[in-house]
């Protein structure tokens, strides 16, 4: 498959879900107070299946260390960057700016765009890469970007920021987090007994898991979308758009340079660093209730940017970083 065809897939999988969930949604089929409901079951079904199957078989190289270590810095130096970010708009209530700090923080370094994007151009070495790179932000998402969207949102009642870290640990939303720490567990056990490997046949099962779980995501969205206010946000979608692609990719890049990353290393951090808003904006806001409309503006405008303008330009930067 030639870099042509992989960037269309990669393009499809977004875009064909998406529109078919707004359009059973205009039609009638679908509500989008599905959003909640289908938002968390993502969470608990595709992406704890995901990250158990994903550690099971994470390759056990201390090498591999220096990616959560840059992925750790990268994740606090974001968080400062979107909490001053926001401050451009001073007029925002608390779901308004929620929804923009956690569109700011969170990308879709997942396995929905930024795992997609290591695998199909760099290869299944770079997907290990990534499912190392990542596994702090999984942490991130659960335990502090998420709370921060519980401090702001309106679902539930008003909560202290240390109380919205603690109240994560009995959340449903950390799952995958379990999900993980039984996977490492099972890795850690099949170096001493083979018993414990993964069995073949789930790397197919897992495979079908990313597909489909990739494609409920963007479902998801799209049951969700107000596209009267896509174009609303001009202002926030422009100074996320500086975040996502000018400060957080220098940022990256910098941080695997001074952690002596190597080049596939250096590779994978600086397209886990530029990648768009992530699925989790969106289904932060329908959970904890930030404004939606903004989330899901902030991932369709920035996803669009990303796909017709960044990612060509990265494909052909690829070979370039070293």
């Amino acid at each position: 498959m030639n870099n042509f065809y992989r960037g269309l897939a990669l393009i499809l999988i977004q875009v064909i879900p998406l529109a078919l969930g707004y359009t059973l949604k205009k039609r009638g089929v679908a509500r989008e107070s599905w959003g909640r409901p289908l938002s968390r079951f993502v969470i608990w079904f595709f992406n704890t299946s995901v990250c158990f199957l994903a550690a099971w078989v994470l390759p056990m190289k201390l090498s591999m260390f220096k990616l959560p270590a840059v992925a750790v810095v990268f994740a606090v130096a974001i968080t400062f960057i979107a909490v001053l970010m926001s401050r451009i708009h001073p007029k925002h209530s608390p779901p308004d700016r929620g929804a923009y700090i956690v569109g700011s923080v969170i990308s879709n370094y997942g396995f929905t765009l930024g795992g997609f994007i290591c695998f199909i151009f760099l290869g299944e070495t770079a997907l290990s890469m990534q499912t190392v790179y990542i596994f702090p932000l999984v942490a991130f998402i659960y335990l502090v970007w998420f709370p921060i969207a519980r401090y702001y949102g309106t679902a539930g009642d008003a909560v202290s920021p240390l109380k919205s870290f603690l109240m994560a640990f009995r959340d449903i939303t950390t799952l995958p987090l379990a999900g993980t720490l039984a996977g490492l567990s099972l890795n850690f056990l099949s170096l001493k007994w083979p018993a414990f490997a993964r069995p073949s046949f789930l790397e197919h099962v897992n495979a079908v898991l990313v597909w489909t779980g990739t494609a409920a995501s963007t479902f998801t969205i799209g049951v969700t979308l107000q596209v009267d206010s896509v174009l609303k946000y001009r202002l926030e979608n422009a100074t996320v758009a500086v975040t996502k692609f000018l400060t957080a990719p220098l940022l990256g890049y910098a941080l695997a340079k001074a952690f002596g990353a190597d080049r596939s290393q250096l590779q994978v951090v600086v397209i886990l660093s530029i990648v768009p808003v992530g699925l989790f904006t969106s289904f932060a806001s329908s959970i904890f209730g930030l404004n939606r409309n903004l989330a899901n503006s902030l991932f369709v405008v920035n996803t669009a940017v990303f796909l017709a303008l960044i990612l060509p330009l990265l494909v052909w930067l690829l070979p370039h970083i070293g």
